[in-house]
């Protein structure tokens, strides 16, 4: 990516933004830059576990935690939205879960910057298939909303211990995503 010229304009962008957000429920962006046809970002580290692990290793989350955890990616989500970004990627592998129990968005690896539309890929569709907003599934116009879906989608998956949906490729994700009505989290959430 680093020879193509619109790739490395978008990604100096995105991180240039990314750097500006500062706020407690995103990871920092420290620095970013080039070395030889290497693109780079350096990001804080956070000690703990991503929420993935800990959905795996815990089972389905009592509700109040859950909420919490939701919370605190949603105030994350405000910042980056206020910046102009899009993440395009919630999922809970890109929320890391520090051991001082603070819930952080990270990963802005396919982030999509809404200032400078002439930048934008139209008609591509970027993420991750369990957790995309029907729109994003479709490569339509995205927007904080898209980003809103997916955080139900976790929560969802906090809750219960599961996906909403759950299909043998990502095509037929995403087709679930656009056409079927998940199965109620109180039909799979642990009595």
């Amino acid at each position: 990516y680093a020879l193509d010229p619109t790739y490395v304009q978008r990604f100096e962008r995105e991180a240039r933004t990314a750097a500006s957000i500062s706020q407690g429920n995103v990871v920092d962006v420290y620095d970013f830059g080039r070395h030889g046809e290497l693109l780079y970002i350096v990001m804080q580290y956070v000690e703990g576990e991503d929420l993935k692990h800990l959905i795996v290793r815990e089972g389905p989350l009592p509700p109040r935690r859950a909420v919490e955890i939701s919370r605190q990616v949603l105030a994350g989500l405000a910042a980056i939205h206020h910046a102009g970004i899009i993440h395009r990627d919630i999922k809970p592998q890109n929320v890391l879960i520090g051991n001082d129990g603070i819930a952080r968005v990270t990963d802005f690896g396919v982030a999509h910057v809404t200032i400078d539309a002439g930048l934008t890929t139209a008609g591509t569709t970027v993420g991750t298939a369990s957790y995309m907003a029907p729109e994003q599934a479709q490569a339509e116009a995205l927007t904080e909303a898209t980003d809103l879906y997916a955080v139900g989608v976790v929560l969802y998956e906090m809750l219960t211990g599961r996906l909403p949906f759950e299909a043998p490729t990502a095509i037929a994700l995403m087709l679930a995503h656009i056409r079927d009505q998940p199965v109620p989290p109180s039909h799979r959430a642990p009595d």
